[in-house]
């Protein structure tokens, strides 16, 4: 066991170096000793979010060049260059024609916002930048088109958003009616930026074929407990013959699987104060429990960066040369069911510990910008764009939803998996506080990685990570 300390060289190139990005002027640099830890902005990602890509059919609609100037027009800015974000383009643009049609003599134009690449903190960097460069030449567009918390959060810090509490506040518009995840993520320091429009939650992937394989019990739409979870796990698993070929995992502990047991028996990593909370008795056994499930249950394998695309076939998803039963993921880890169907995974509701807590993200939210046009018109057709966006994704972002809803949208679904999505709805958490990449960041490199590869135990490791996630903290707050 190596003696307390930060465990420095576990860096993965596999998740985003974003506290550089992230510290503006009037903050004090990042530590080094903080920094070393993450991996430079040009290094690859790879991580499991790398597969979540929707699979929405894109319309050849022309996209207006940013050099039109307004004319009394409502314009919006999507990032159409990104394969990511491009994919929303053909829901915008429904959304967009059906405001036009219910509101006659309004005219709403579609702006390109000149961004491409992955995901990952260049795309944050230039997706800030196009705005920037719309109010340096003057031609601003009305309402943008943010893809994931992260922008919507760089946005904010360069001033580029403005909050929309004012209007909400006259019209009668209730957040409340909105998943407690979407709510937390459009609401902080004091004020309302954005309504959201999709969301996705992290639930339990499974392999019907390896379940019927091994004779084990499928899961139902009653989450599981962790005895449940084990027994599945344990059954599940088959060894690898001498020469490490064939064989079976039970379950894939990825760092979501981490986050997920802190959460889930009653720890917390950073409370909603900016308190770092991730050093104590709940959070050492959690991370105690995803160690034994690789070392003493031996039902999963040693830390993986993520799973390679190679690693799908029809049969499930491999990790390592073997196949994985159960693993938990992005609802939309696999695109649309017809390809999920072709991997041959389905999903179920996440398992509980002492409560019932999973990952979730934001998919997509419009927030108004300051100096466009008539901020009053261009309001309306935020709620309005917003709202019609809501019923044309599978993982909608309002309680009022239910699963025919999710079925509705993405029939492919069966009702136990619909019921799955409408449970990690409830249930989606996300790390609290502005810092939440660099957060997970540290997480993966300071716990997970050192625990599960046995160079650190639970108490060292947290203490390592709860020291670097307090002068994350200091240095971004200050």
């Amino acid at each position: 066991m190596l003696c307390r300390r930060q465990f420095l060289n576990l860096t993965s190139c596999g998740f985003v170096s974003v506290i550089a990005s992230c510290a503006g002027s009037s903050h004090r640099e990042i530590p080094s000793e903080v920094q070393k830890i993450l991996p430079s902005a040009t290094e690859a990602t790879s991580t499991n979010e790398d597969l979540v890509k929707e699979s929405l059919v894109v319309a050849d609609i022309p996209v207006v060049n940013t050099a039109v100037k307004h004319n009394n027009r409502i314009r919006i800015g999507l990032a159409t260059g990104n394969a990511f974000v491009g994919r929303q383009k053909a829901a915008v643009t429904s959304a967009i024609q059906s405001y036009m049609k219910a509101n006659s003599g309004v005219e709403v134009e579609l702006v390109d916002l000149p961004v491409g690449g992955a995901p990952g903190p260049s795309f944050r960097t230039a997706f800030v930048d196009a705005i920037k460069s719309s109010f340096a030449d003057g031609d601003i567009p009305d309402l943008v088109v943010f893809p994931t918390r992260a922008i919507l959060a760089d946005a904010h810090q360069a001033g580029l958003i403005k909050p929309i509490d004012r209007f909400l506040a006259q019209t009668g518009f209730d957040i409340a009616d909105y998943h407690p995840l979407a709510r937390k993520i459009i609401e902080f320091d004091g004020h309302i930026w954005a309504l959201p429009w999709a969301m996705t939650p992290w639930v339990m992937w499974w392999s019907p074929a390896l379940f019927e394989t091994a004779g084990v019990k499928p899961p139902t739409d009653d989450p599981w407990n962790r005895d449940q979870l084990g027994l599945a796990m344990s059954q599940l698993v088959m060894r690898a013959d001498s020469e490490g070929n064939g064989g079976r995992w039970g379950f894939y502990a990825n760092l979501d699987a981490a986050i997920n047991f802190i959460w889930q028996d009653g720890a917390d990593i950073v409370t909603e104060n900016g308190d770092v909370v991730i050093d104590t008795a709940e959070a050492h056994s959690a991370v105690r429990y995803l160690q034994s499930l690789v070392h003493s249950l031996k039902v999963a394998p040693p830390y993986s960066r993520g799973i390679p695309r190679a690693g799908r076939t029809e049969s499930g998803i491999i990790v390592d040369g073997q196949a994985i039963g159960l693993m938990f993921g992005p609802a939309k880890l696999l695109g649309q069911r017809n390809n999920a169907g072709a991997v041959g995974m389905s999903l179920a509701p996440v398992p509980h510990g002492l409560q019932s807590a999973t990952r979730g993200s934001m998919d997509g939210m419009l927030s108004l910008m300051p100096g466009g046009g008539n901020e009053g018109e261009s309001f309306e057709a935020l709620v309005w764009i917003a709202k019609d966006l809501e019923s044309k994704v599978p993982f909608p972002v309002r309680k009022g939803s239910t699963t025919q809803n999710i079925m509705d949208v993405q029939p492919n679904l069966n009702s136990l998996e619909s019921a799955s999505v409408m449970n990690g709805l409830k249930i989606s958490r996300d790390i609290h506080g502005q810092n939440f990449l660099q957060v997970r960041q540290i997480i993966n490199s300071q716990v997970v990685r050192p625990v599960v590869e046995e160079a650190l135990d639970p108490e060292e490791a947290c203490a390592n990570a709860a020291s670097m996630i307090s002068q994350i903290e200091e240095a971004l707050n200050e």
